[in-house]
């Protein structure tokens, strides 16, 4: 995480000024906790995070930015990724040939499978490294792009935990047109290589 602050969330707080309406401690929180299971958590900022909440939290045009409560934000980010990088541990472990949703920066969850690097090469070394540090990590391959990547726990989620948030459904309209059909294609080879034997890259 890029975001350390030494307090906790509740110690940072202002004590001279107040949340701009209709925000609170516990609108705030729930908003980085959704923010950060949805983003990646390789390049987030906190000048990312105070945009993003104030994009997502405040009426269009306001003039009360989120910037004097930077110090408890940063905090509550710090906290939250804690929280959830304990709670992936605990639940989630991926096997070699499931089909999984994986988060690269820039693009919403995409449907991929857990894969076997191939013995001595770049990718082994790196889910290695990955794993000699304490965290765990898996190599996916994406369908429809057929990318590779190295991706955390943090990063993936298992194909029903998705599914179960309507991730098979098309991003938004805002989105282009050519992401859109790549999307779907992708979950049309993810659902058709459920039962595939898995394969080493």
């Amino acid at each position: 995480p890029h975001i350390r602050q030494p307090l906790s969330a509740a110690q940072a707080m202002p004590e001279d000024i107040a949340w701009p309406e209709p925000l609170t401690d516990e609108v705030v929180e729930a908003a980085i906790d959704r923010l950060l299971r949805r983003e990646s958590w390789e390049t987030i900022t906190i000048k990312i995070v105070l945009r993003m909440l104030e994009a997502e939290l405040l009426p269009a045009g306001s003039d009360a930015p989120l910037k004097p409560f930077k110090k408890y934000i940063g905090t509550a980010v710090d906290e939250a990724m804690a929280r959830i990088t304990e709670e992936r541990k605990a639940a989630v472990s991926f096997a070699l040939g499931q089909v999984v949703w994986a988060k690269m920066s820039g693009y919403p969850y995409w449907p991929g499978r857990v894969v076997k690097p191939r013995q001595g090469s770049a990718l082994e070394r790196q889910v290695r490294k990955e794993r000699d540090a304490g965290g765990e990590a898996w190599l996916v391959k994406f369908f429809f792009s057929d990318d590779l990547l190295v991706c955390p726990a943090a990063a993936l989620e298992s194909w029903e935990v998705g599914c179960g948030k309507g991730w098979r459904e098309a991003p938004s309209q805002s989105t282009g047109s050519k992401l859109r059909e790549g999307y779907l294609s992708a979950v049309g080879r993810a659902e058709a290589a459920l039962r595939e034997p898995a394969q080493e890259e």
